[in-house]
C-alpha cells in the first residue's frame, strides 16, 4: 500500500523551524528536496507564511489598540471586511503615521493571520483622487451610521462587493452635499437588497432592523440633525 503519511498537517515544531530557517535566509528548495515527505506537509503553510493580499479598502472605524497602535477596520472590494492591527500608526516617522483618516479610500496589503481575525496591515497608499470630508457634524454622522450598517452586517472575509460599491457611491454623495432623509432611505434599502434580505413592503430599515438592532439610536441621532437642518443657514458642503 502506497504510504500517503507526508499529507499530514506539519507538528508544531516544524513549523517552528521552518520559521527560523525563512528568517535566517535559509534556501527552502535546498532543504526541502531532501525531505520529501516533510516537503509536501509544510507546502500549504509555506504559501500562507508568505502570502499578501492587496485591495482597495475604504476604512470603516479604528481604536486604540496600544500607545502606538490601532486596530483598524475596512471594507474591501476583494475580501469583504477585514480587521487590521496597524502598529506604530501614532508614532512620528512611522510607515502608517498619517494615513488612517476615517472614511477614507486607500490601497492596502496585508497578511493573514492564521490563529484569528486580527490581521497585520503591512501598507496603506491613501487613493490621490479622494477627497476629505466636510468638517459639517451632520455629513460626519452620516458617514459613521453608513460605516456602521456595514461593519455590523458584514461577516470578516465574506466579500460582498455590492456592499463594498455601494458603501464607496455613498462616501462620494457626502462629499459633495449633506445627508438626507431620502439618501439615508434609500442606502438602507440597497444595503438591505444587496443582503438578500429586502422585502417591497417594506422600508429598508425594518428588513435590517431585525439583524441590526444595535444601529437603532445612530440612525435616530442623524434623522432628527437632518430633519432639523435649515437649509439657508447651512448650505450644501462641497469638498474642495
Amino acid at each position: 500500500m502506497r504510504d500517503f503519511s507526508f499529507f499530514k498537517t506539519p507538528s508544531k515544531l516544524q513549523r517552528t523551524f521552518f520559521k527560523k530557517k525563512l528568517r535566517h535566509g535559509f534556501d527552502l528548495w535546498h532543504y526541502c528536496r531532501r525531505q520529501p515527505n516533510l516537503f509536501f506537509s509544510l507546502q500549504p503553510f509555506a504559501v500562507r507564511l508568505f502570502s499578501m493580499h492587496q485591495t482597495k479598502a475604504l476604512l470603516l472605524r479604528r481604536y486604540r489598540f496600544s500607545e502606538t497602535s490601532f486596530v483598524v477596520v475596512w471594507l474591501t472590494q476583494e475580501y469583504g471586511k477585514v480587521k487590521t492591527t496597524a502598529r506604530a500608526a501614532m508614532k512620528q516617522g512611522g510607515g502608517l503615521a498619517g494615513r488612517l483618516e476615517l472614511f477614507s479610500e486607500s490601497d492596502i496589503s496585508f497578511k493573514l493571520h492564521q490563529k484569528n481575525d486580527l490581521h497585520a496591515l503591512t501598507e496603506v497608499m491613501p487613493s490621490s483622487s479622494w477627497k476629505s470630508f466636510s468638517p459639517h457634524y451632520d455629513t460626519l454622522l452620516a458617514a459613521s451610521y453608513f460605516s456602521e450598517l456595514c461593519d455590523l452586517a458584514l461577516e470578516p472575509l465574506h466579500p460582498v462587493p455590492e456592499v463594498f460599491d455601494l458603501l464607496r457611491r455613498a462616501f462620494l454623495f457626502l462629499q459633495q452635499q449633506a445627508p438626507t432623509h431620502r439618501a439615508i432611505e434609500h442606502f438602507e434599502k440597497e444595503l438591505a437588497k444587496a443582503l438578500g434580505i429586502y422585502d417591497p413592503a417594506q422600508s429598508g430599515f425594518v428588513a435590517l432592523q431585525g439583524l441590526l438592532r444595535q444601529v437603532t439610536r445612530s440612525r435616530e441621532e442623524l434623522l432628527k440633525k437632518v430633519e432639523g437642518m435649515n437649509p439657508r443657514l447651512r448650505g450644501d458642503a462641497v469638498t474642495v
